[in-house]
């Protein structure tokens, strides 16, 4: 049975694509592109993001570093979840929960996912809403939820233990400062040129 990934945090999305490791991650995680689900309002952030980079108005040095044309590439591919497919009662439980907004949409479909007997994981380092929803008295969702939550760094390390550090660093090394945190793990240098930026046109 396939895995089906729900991502919250674009985040993800962009760093995975930028270090060309995103198909190999949803491919270890047992799942397929076709079973990773995101919001409607990804591909949009992201291309919001592609322009002010375009014109300059960047706020982080880290964004030039981002391979925006992977990161439209997947997110135009990737299947949405809206409001209008979503189990109602459940999405509005969680939507009560403050500083849950559309993340909602995702946690609902996974819950169901999971109640329905698939197998599915969800895909975030949001922290405002890992807070939110450990504070909130909804123990059946947190039930629910248990052992099912990835983030970035744990995608990272699950990357290294099936194809090695060696291959990971290579891989992250040229773009390393895209994230402060694998700028950290991966201070070494291996022989690559230096990178100093994706085009910034698109093809």
């Amino acid at each position: 049975m396939a895995v089906c990934l729900y991502c919250i945090d674009n985040d993800i999305i962009k760093k995975l694509a930028t270090f060309q490791r995103f198909n190999r991650t949803i491919a270890i995680l047992g799942a397929s592109t076709e079973n990773l689900f995101i919001l409607e309002t990804a591909k949009y952030k992201f291309e919001n993001d592609w322009k002010k980079l375009q014109k300059g108005r960047v706020r982080t040095p880290e964004e030039r570093l981002v391979n925006y044309q992977e990161v439209l590439r997947i997110s135009r591919s990737l299947p949405c979840i809206s409001a209008e497919n979503v189990d109602q009662e459940l999405f509005a439980e969680l939507n009560s929960i403050k500083d849950i907004d559309e993340e909602a949409l995702l946690a609902a479909n996974l819950i169901k996912s999971i109640e329905a007997g698939h197998s599915a994981l969800l895909l975030t380092g949001d922290k405002r809403f890992l807070r939110a929803l450990a504070n909130a008295p909804l123990p059946n969702i947190q039930d629910a939820l248990q052992h099912k939550l990835w983030c970035f760094e744990q995608l990272i390390l699950k990357n290294i233990q099936v194809d090695g550090f060696e291959a990971i660093k290579e891989a992250i090394v040229p773009v390393k400062g895209c994230d402060k945190a694998m700028a950290t793990v991966f201070g070494g240098e291996v022989h690559t040129p230096k990178f100093s930026g994706y085009p910034q046109k698109l093809h």
